[in-house]
C-alpha cells in the first residue's frame, strides 16, 4: 500500500473461459499450446476433461462482505506480525 490512501482496485475476471483466452491471445499468449478451461468440479470424475498438461488454475469466487473483512483482518494481522 502506498503512503498517498489510494489503493489499488482489482477488477473481477471474467469466469468464460473463450473470452479469457481471445483476450490473452491478443496479448501474445500461445492459445495453440495452452488455453483456459472451465473446470466443474474437482473430483476425479470432471478432472478427467480438462486437457492435459494442466500448467496453472485460476479459482474465481464471489467477493462478499465477509470475504472483504476477512481481507482487511488479514492485511492488519500481517501488518501488526509480518508476513509468514
Amino acid at each position: 500500500m502506498s503512503d498517498d490512501g489510494k489503493h489499488k482496485r482489482w477488477f473481477p475476471l471474467e469466469s468464460n473461459p473463450d473470452v479469457m483466452n481471445a483476450y490473452v491471445e491478443k496479448m501474445g499468449f500461445p492459445t495453440s499450446l495452452f488455453s483456459f478451461c472451465d473446470v466443474l468440479s474437482t473430483e476425479e470424475w470432471a478432472l478427467g476433461m480438462v486437457p492435459t498438461p494442466v500448467v496453472g488454475v485460476i479459482m474465481l469466487f464471489p467477493i462478499k462482505p465477509h470475504t472483504e473483512e476477512a481481507d482487511k483482518e488479514e492485511a492488519a494481522r500481517i501488518e501488526k506480525d509480518g508476513q509468514t
